[in-house]
């Protein structure tokens, strides 16, 4: 078993409930370049774990499945245990809610061998299914309570995002950030 602490480092960007997976390394979350799946872009969209967590449990080669019950607002963490091994590598995804479809994403990080805790920094990726238009009534976070999803077409691909530019109804002030947006720490406890 492995403790994972997420922790939003982004000033205005509250961060939806984050999904774990720990897996086989023949199988990922999202590619950056290659097109998301329907999973992805309903995290990335509206921060709807469902769909992608129904697809990845009890999958082959999947071995621990876990979503947050509840969002973490800037500056705060949650640690949720997932079932893994040595053998296994962990993939984490969390819509930054206050976006058209950006994601803080890891993807494929070898679970440790050791008790001793790892950490990275996880950067924005924009799951490319949705025009980053920046109006509230696509962006589902607190800062416009829109509906998350829009009938336009993104760029068609995972990439790292660009931030917020206040082409919309977003002050670009106030929600844009710089990369890496979150820490994800990994502790083997068992």
């Amino acid at each position: 078993e492995y403790e994972v602490t997420i922790t939003n480092q982004s000033y205005q960007q509250v961060m939806s409930p984050p999904l774990l997976v720990s897996h086989a390394s023949s199988i990922n979350l999202f590619i950056p370049g290659v097109v998301a799946s329907g999973g992805l872009e309903a995290l990335a969209e509206g921060g709807d774990t469902n769909t992608l967590s129904g697809a990845l449990n009890g999958a082959p080669g999947v071995c621990g499945v876990v979503a947050a019950t509840g969002p973490i607002p800037p500056g705060e963490s949650v640690t949720l245990t997932v079932k893994g091994s040595a053998s296994r590598v962990l993939s984490m995804a969390s819509m930054l809610v206050n976006t058209n479809d950006a994601f803080a994403g890891l993807e494929s990080m070898p679970l440790p061998r050791s008790y001793s805790a790892i950490a990275v920094n996880v950067p924005a990726y924009d799951a490319g299914t949705e025009v980053n238009d920046e109006l509230c009534a696509n962006i589902p976070g607190p800062a416009c309570g829109g509906a998350g999803t829009q009938d336009s077409n993104g760029e068609g691909f995972v990439h790292v995002h660009r931030g917020v530019h206040g082409v919309g109804e977003l002050d670009a002030a106030e929600y844009d950030w710089r990369n890496p947006v979150a820490r994800v720490t990994v502790l083997r406890v068992r």
